[in-house]
């Protein structure tokens, strides 16, 4: 038997090897300048595989460092990868864009909207990658970032606008102080604010916990939905709300139909903004800064 586990834990431990045959890393350097100074600049980045950390700091330029690791069986199909993954930079005035540039990667600017995405039925290639981006990033600068797989998305002191989203990862923001939308689906979601949001902000997952600080002073209504969640705060001065109702529209073949939604509400203070929770399988967390 003991024979038996050796000789099972060799061949894993060959296997594993073997997957990592051949690895490739590179680290991409650039400092970017936005036209003009400003808090209508605006920063995207849409990664696939790996990691996002962006810091803000009170320099002018945004400073990207990226790593980049391709992995993969046999030589030829590094090099595939090596010439494949690339890092791609759109600069556009007022708007830096970081993306994965790839043939199966396609990025569209239609009206003033970024749409990007992964063309799965035409891919076809025997490497792993992954990109993980460290920036800083000028004070004030507005961000939209995105990633996918392998990583989670780290903001830390921006003071300004945030806009994160993630699939399989989580979502941490430190020392937040503007509007906040965050969203991902296997992963939870925590932020903590040096000054409340002045506008909406709405925070969404399907598996994992959303925790949010906030100062003492919050003034917000708060609505929420889940299936298997609770929500639990430690702030004192709530007014519980009537049920709001939302109207859901749904397009199907058969027509446009339209869904009634009831969700629990409440009040902090004199309820100045909205703040919008949604769960499936995990709890939300309001805690007072103490």
């Amino acid at each position: 038997m003991k024979n038996k586990i050796f000789i099972t834990a060799l061949l894993l431990m060959c296997f594993s090897l073997l997957s990592f045959a051949e690895e490739y890393k590179e680290k991409i350097k650039k400092e970017l300048q936005f036209k003009e100074p400003g808090e209508k600049n605006l920063l995207m980045v849409k990664n696939m595989n790996g990691p996002i950390y962006i810091e803000g700091y009170s320099g002018n330029s945004v400073l990207v460092e990226v790593e980049k690791i391709i992995r993969a069986d046999l030589n030829k199909d590094l090099e595939e990868g090596k010439n494949d993954i690339q890092l791609g930079i759109i600069e556009t005035g007022d708007s830096i864009i970081l993306y994965v540039d790839s043939p199966y990667s396609i990025l569209k600017r239609k009206h003033g909207k970024i749409s990007y995405h992964w063309d799965w039925d035409d891919s076809d290639y025997d490497y792993d990658f992954r990109l993980n981006f460290t920036i800083k990033v000028p004070y004030g600068t507005t961000l939209k970032v995105s990633t996918i797989n392998n990583g989670d998305v780290s903001i830390n002191d921006p003071r300004a606008r945030v806009y994160a989203g993630n699939v399989n990862g989580s979502i941490y923001l430190k020392d937040i102080s503007g509007v906040t939308k965050a969203n991902t689906v296997n992963g939870k979601i925590e932020a903590n604010y040096t000054r409340n949001p002045e506008g909406d902000c709405s925070y969404s997952t399907v598996n994992g916990d959303i925790t949010l600080i906030f100062l003492p002073d919050l003034s917000a209504d708060v609505t929420y939905k889940t299936l298997n969640g609770d929500f639990y705060t430690n702030f004192d001065n709530i007014e519980y709300l009537a049920n709001k109702v939302e109207t859901v529209k749904k397009e199907t073949e058969k027509g446009t139909s339209y869904k009634i939604e009831k969700n629990p509400a409440f009040r902090i203070g004199d309820g100045n903004i909205q703040l919008k929770f949604k769960t499936i399988n995990g709890d939300m967390i309001i805690k007072k800064l103490r």
